[in-house]
């Protein structure tokens, strides 16, 4: 009885997850470490020429049916320095998110594609304007699904269900697209904005046998917010703070909070080490924590959401085999430069957050 109360328990978070799918698609405390899911103008916005990048979402691991998101990316910069557009920009993007063992899954194949240009006398204006293109595979197992025709005083999977549910994928292109801004205010400030607007296309999706068109979910736009800064303090210690709002339907998200770099080797140079702490909040969600290393182009992050909402309080629940109730997040960037016969005159001095 008590392996059951505890599949109830994951599978009832699950179905909430799954009707609350419908209204806000995926999230990472560490946004900024996965610029593509936030806006297509960010492909490229960097100063190296190429980058690679991973990054790993575990969310409620204690209640037994956990969320888990994961990304893999890159993208590269080709400097044309023409009149027009300084440089252009191309990016790949997968992402998979599971919720509740496998019962739901989400996928993207995502191909972005960003140009980008200097404004300005003194060129302290930096823009971008990116588009992203690709396919949304769903994935439902109504078999791991738990239904009121399957109970008699006990559960008998062995009965089946009467729902009218169907296993299957639902498989859609989809459109996003985006604008970006930098400005270089001095040596020692820059700051970005930008705005990220996703599900252009407004798919239609459903998983109950035999509807129409006319009565299938239709999915709103997202609309990502973001801005952030790059402030040097001293020799060895910088300032990142960033912030996100995000909006679909209802459901809305908004993080803010810093990351601290103390450059171990001085911040001017690329190939020293720098130490990276920090601070941030989500709204009405949790506390985040964060530590990270940056070493030769490669940064690697890790960060714990202490879950600060109601749901802390399944905490009490006496199925609960470990006693915190939050996510962690692990994610691994590499970026790096190609070789030239001639040096690059482009060049962008700061990254995104």
């Amino acid at each position: 009885m008590k392996q059951t109360y505890k599949k109830l328990l994951g599978v009832s978070l699950s179905l909430l997850g799954f009707s609350a799918i419908q209204a806000q698609d995926l999230h990472y405390s560490q946004f900024y470490n996965s610029p593509q899911t936030l806006n297509p103008a960010l492909t490229g916005m960097m100063r190296e020429d190429f980058r690679v990048g991973a990054i790993y979402r575990s969310q409620w691991q204690s209640v037994n049916s956990p969320y888990k998101t994961m990304s893999f990316w890159g993208d590269m910069n080709f400097k044309l320095n023409k009149k027009a557009v300084d440089m252009v920009s191309a990016g790949l993007n997968f992402t998979n998110d599971e919720l509740g063992d496998g019962i739901f899954k989400n996928q993207y194949i995502l191909v972005s594609g960003a140009a980008q240009k200097y404004l300005g006398y003194s060129r302290r204006h930096f823009v971008s304007g990116g588009l992203q293109a690709g396919v949304m595979m769903q994935n439902l197992n109504k078999d791991g699904l738990l239904f009121e025709d399957q109970f008699n005083n006990q559960y008998r999977p062995v009965l089946g269900s009467a729902e009218n549910l169907s296993n299957g994928r639902n498989t859609y292109v989809n459109v996003n697209a985006g604008l970006a801004w930098e400005y270089f205010f001095t040596e020692k400030l820059t700051v970005t904005a930008g705005a990220g607007f996703h599900n252009l296309l407004f798919a239609k999706d459903s998983y109950l046998d035999g509807i129409g068109e006319s009565v299938k979910n239709r999915q709103s736009v997202r609309t990502i917010l973001t801005a952030g800064a790059t402030y040097q303090v001293s020799k060895y210690v910088s300032l990142l703070p960033a912030i996100l709002y995000a909006r679909q339907a209802k459901a809305s998200d908004f993080n803010l909070g810093t990351n601290i770099a103390f450059h171990l080797g001085g911040v001017e140079h690329r190939n020293r080490a720098a130490l990276l702490v920090g601070g941030f909040y989500r709204l009405n969600d949790a506390a985040i924590g964060k530590v990270g290393f940056r070493f030769k182009g490669f940064q690697a992050m890790f960060s714990y959401d202490a879950t600060t909402s109601g749901f802390k309080d399944i905490n009490k629940a006496p199925t609960i085999q470990n006693k915190t109730v939050g996510a962690y997040e692990f994610s691994l960037i590499y970026a790096g430069f190609l070789n030239r016969a001639l040096p690059s005159r482009l060049t962008v001095p700061s990254r995104f957050f």
